[in-house]
């Protein structure tokens, strides 16, 4: 009879990988554990899904865990974030993978907006030496065809190949204020995140003509750079161009050159780098 997982809200920084890397990492390790179901809710947005039955004649329950991967703007960093549970050897596997760093929060994430998590019980917390069957400390899971391939010792404590350091991203609004882009920005009246967008920020602008959607853009950056989604607002969302206006389609990416102006009903932002 399986067990229940243990509770995780960190964040995890990853001084050596690149964002699809750490993805890479994950999901390998999930995926080697068999026990979860994996459904991709964006380009590094994630969902993790398990059945166990605690013991006969106990229905089966379900237990999830959602991870986003983005950079921190601050260091320039991947940062990987867990929200919910995981089997306590599978967590200690996808730190292992992910260099082995001691999760630090690094701020109070908003509470979890996604369906209500089964009641259980809290379990024991993990041995200190994984149980059998479990990587031992040093080592990633062997994988079966198709995979990473034999174990392999810890991962270097060497930093990623000398580069320039990325450039962190601020946006501007018209009024005055600042925010810096880190993983998910939503714009709006009265913005609202969907149940994956659990680390996103939320920026209310005050519109009295009523121009603006409730939810009307998202901003995020990944390795391509800056981009702007427009939510299926009203009035649209267009970026200002020496050439003229671009408006952006519903529901898709458009890649920013920055500076960039963007106008969204009768209200602007900008997008520069620091």
């Amino acid at each position: 009879m399986a067990g229940a997982g243990v509770a995780v809200r960190e964040f995890v920084p990853v001084v050596a990988l690149a964002t699809g890397e750490a993805a890479e990492r994950v999901l390998a390790v999930v995926t080697h554990a068999g026990a979860h179901q994996v459904v991709r809710h964006g380009p590094s947005t994630y969902r993790l899904t398990r059945r166990y039955r605690p013991m006969w004649p106990l229905p089966s329950r379900t237990e999830t865990c959602d991870v986003s991967i983005g950079v921190d703007q601050a260091t320039g960093h991947t940062v990987v974030y867990l929200e919910g549970r995981l089997p306590a050897g599978t967590l200690h596997a996808v730190r292992l993978a992910l260099g082995g760093t001691v999760p630090t929060v690094t701020a109070a994430p908003p509470a979890y907006t996604g369906p209500p998590m089964p009641a259980m019980s809290m379990p024991p917390p993990p041995p200190t030496s994984p149980p059998a069957g479990q990587p031992q400390a040093g080592q990633l899971p062997a994988a079966g065809p198709g995979g990473w391939g034999a174990a392999v010792t810890a991962p270097p404590t060497t930093p990623m190949a000398a580069g320039p350091r990325p450039q962190s991203i601020a946006v501007e609004f018209d009024d005055g204020r600042r925010a810096s882009l880190g993983l998910l920005i939503l714009v709006g009246r009265n913005p609202a995140a969907s149940p994956d967008e659990f680390a996103a920020q939320l920026v209310a602008v005050d519109d009295d003509s009523r121009s603006v959607s409730k939810t009307h853009l998202a901003l995020g950056c990944d390795e391509r750079g800056a981009w702007v989604v427009d939510r299926h607002s009203t009035n649209g969302t267009a970026v200002l161009e020496a050439a003229g206006r671009m408006r952006c389609p519903p529901g898709e990416r458009v890649y920013l050159r920055l500076p960039a102006t963007v106008r969204f009903g009768d209200r602007t932002l900008r997008v520069v780098t620091d």
